[in-house]
């Protein structure tokens, strides 16, 4: 029985996940305090605290605003999820899985905030906002939502937004709703009952056991998998063979192609698959120490940075304000290389540096070779 921890103040939360690095807390420019994670490996989301870290939001004060869908695994991903060691009489409903952003809303002075895992202005967050600007159900719904405590969670989809499945129209589809405080998912079906919005319907009602359901999806295209829910609000996913594919992830047997895989927050996916078809061609051991070491490296680097940027704050902050001119002229006399330059310069701004996508496009190449990986034995 999963059972989720009681959530009021964001220390609560940080009294259980303050000493871990993947995760940090970042303060917005709004005010809000986002918890979630920076980056993964096999070890990470090992308890039920941790697990809640996929950009829980709270306010200035501390207070919870908005808790979206805990980290839920693949089907056969980790020990626990493994097919024998589910009971499927306790699965309370199957949902289509959509290929778009996830999109969680709360309010701030009255006003419905839609944001995706870690902003309110990343470019699906914006796109969200303009979609329910236009549409007064929407934003109904969600200040209803928000007024009683509860947090909707939508999948967001459209033509412009493609993964990989193609969606003729703009769309949110409201996924699931909790409690804020104590994580519990309530029925969307009966929450959104007298809102015009669209709502997930419930799929493969017919199934009879995990096995009964793979089978049902073996073979199956244009759609990407199913979310399984279960009585106590905890999940599992299961990608269809034909969508992994089309991700190439079943194809993938150099270090190269993992380490893209583990930068593009993948590797569980292609882990869950494995798993399920019962692959012992890949040594996992190889994919979880390719994972580690991208970590290692990731973090390695923005401890670098972070050093280096309080280094430079306090050499050249002058009665409260930042002398940028001077900070610059500095990092160009000590010769520091390309990317801690830039880094730094955006760090001391106060901006967010992308570290993943810097290592994916100028260290991907040079650092991991086209090798085939070795196989189990």
């Amino acid at each position: 029985m999963y059972k989720f921890p009681v959530i009021r103040h964001i220390d609560d939360l940080l009294e259980h996940v303050a000493h871990l690095t993947y995760l940090a807390e970042n303060e917005k420019p709004n005010g809000t305090r986002v918890v979630s994670y920076i980056h993964t490996d096999a070890d990470s989301f090992a308890n039920e605290w941790e697990r809640e870290c996929r950009g829980i939001t709270f306010s200035k004060e501390g207070h919870i605003l908005s808790r979206t869908l805990h980290k839920f695994f693949n089907l056969g991903e980790r020990e626990a999820y493994q097919i024998n060691n589910l009971d499927f009489k306790k699965v309370k409903a199957i949902f289509p899985k959509l290929d778009g952003s996830m999109i969680s809303t709360y309010k701030l002075e009255g006003v419905v905030v839609p944001k995706s895992k870690n902003s309110e202005e990343s470019d699906v967050a914006l796109a969200a906002r303009a979609y329910i600007q236009d549409r007064s159900e929407y934003i109904r719904f969600c200040s209803d939502m928000a007024d009683n405590g509860l947090t909707p969670t939508f999948e967001y989809t459209s033509p412009e937004n493609r993964i990989v499945l193609k969606y003729e129209q703009e769309d949110l589809t409201l996924l699931q709703i909790r409690e804020n405080v104590s994580g519990k998912y309530l029925d969307i079906h009966e929450l959104s009952k007298g809102y015009n919005i669209t709502v997930l319907d419930k799929a493969y009602e017919d199934a009879t056991s995990f096995e009964d359901l793979c089978e049902m999806l073996l073979g199956m295209k244009d759609i990407e998998g199913v979310i399984v829910l279960f009585e106590d609000g905890d999940m599992v996913k299961i990608k269809t063979e034909w969508y992994v594919k089309l991700h190439h992830s079943v194809t993938f047997k150099r270090y190269r192609d993992i380490a893209r895989l583990v930068l593009n927050e993948s590797l569980d996916d292609f882990r869950g698959l494995l798993a399920i078809q019962q692959y012992d061609a890949i040594d996992f051991d190889v994919l979880d120490e390719i994972e580690r070491t991208i970590h290692k490296e990731i973090s390695e680097m923005r401890s670098e940075i972070e050093a280096k940027s309080l280094e430079v704050k306090e050499m050249f902050t002058v009665e409260g304000e930042m002398d940028y001119k001077s900070a610059s002229a500095y990092l160009k006399k000590i010769k520091t290389e390309p990317h801690v330059f830039a880094f730094v310069l955006q760090t001391i701004r106060g901006k967010r540096i992308d570290y993943l996508d810097h290592y994916r496009k100028r260290i991907l190449r040079d650092r991991w070779s086209l090798e085939t990986i070795p196989v189990s034995k």
